[in-house]
């Protein structure tokens, strides 16, 4: 009873969320929302699994353990690239401001599109900062990070005419020149850690997918894909999981039990 509740939920929960995704698609597509749907419902059977499973995938897939370095360098590679978004931020804010003086456009519903377009940009950098920092601290090094400045020696400056007539000024051309001969180099680093980091996240996949998969997950997987196109084709998402809930357990007690005999089938949990 209680693998066959499982399989109910674990087929609604999916059918329902491919259901939602496929009726927002266009007409081609919506068999994106049905795979989805099928991904979601193949996880979440059995949850538990898919929980203990992830530290164990992970350790397959790598053998270390982050040291004080990596996570100095984890920490210099974020504040970079969130202190270019901040910067940008500031920047779109302070020629935002000029441009509504001047114009006079400024209204309620343009500075709330305005300030969102601020909020997506610091939240891209700090996401783009915490998914660059991990992909390229294990390859950093950290005289690596002094000697591009990446992390020491942050710019202080008290004599704010210093540092708005000389500083500012140098530091824009010396940064467009920086980022001119440099760019070649940072697109080979891309590259570089960017394959790295394909090639771990297949490895994790290919691990976690070793340890989770059973016939009764592709059971539900099936089933929440058949149920979301239910609830496309009806334009009713509670159809689809209502749909999908009942072919899972139909699925499950007669064909796999009845027929194919395959109840006893089992992960490698349990």
């Amino acid at each position: 009873m209680e693998k066959t509740l499982r399989i109910f939920i674990a087929c609604a929960i999916g059918a329902f969320v491919g259901s939602l995704i496929a009726l927002q698609m266009y007409h081609a597509f919506w068999w994106v929302g049905a795979a989805i749907g099928a991904f979601v419902a193949y996880l979440g059977y059995n949850i538990e699994e898919v929980i203990a499973a992830i530290p164990i995938a992970y350790r397959r897939t790598i053998n270390w353990r982050p040291n004080h370095q990596f996570w100095v360098c984890w920490r210099a590679a974020f504040m970079y690239m969130f202190n270019m978004g901040v910067n940008t931020a500031v920047g779109m804010g302070l020629v935002g401001a000029i441009f509504y003086w001047r114009t006079g456009i400024h209204s309620p519903e343009n500075n709330w599109v305005f300030l969102q377009i601020e909020g997506i940009v610091l939240l891209f950098s700090f996401g783009f900062g915490t998914f660059m920092g991990l992909v390229s601290a294990r390859g950093m090094a950290l005289a690596d990070l002094d000697r591009n400045g990446g992390l020491v020696n942050p710019l202080t400056c008290p004599n704010i005419f210093r540092f708005y007539l000389w500083m500012l000024p140098r530091g824009v051309v010396i940064g467009s020149w920086w980022l001119i001969s440099n760019t070649p180099k940072a697109v080979r680093f891309n590259l570089k850690y960017g394959v790295l980091f394909v090639k771990f996240i297949k490895t994790f996949v290919v691990e976690l997918f070793r340890l989770i998969h059973s016939e009764l997950r592709l059971l539900c997987a099936v089933d929440a894909a058949f149920g979301a196109a239910v609830g496309y084709f009806t334009g009713n998402a509670l159809i689809g999981a209502l749909a999908g809930g009942v072919l899972g357990v139909v699925n499950y007690e007669i064909i796999t039990v009845r027929v194919m005999k395959l109840a006893g089938a089992k992960s490698m949990f349990k």
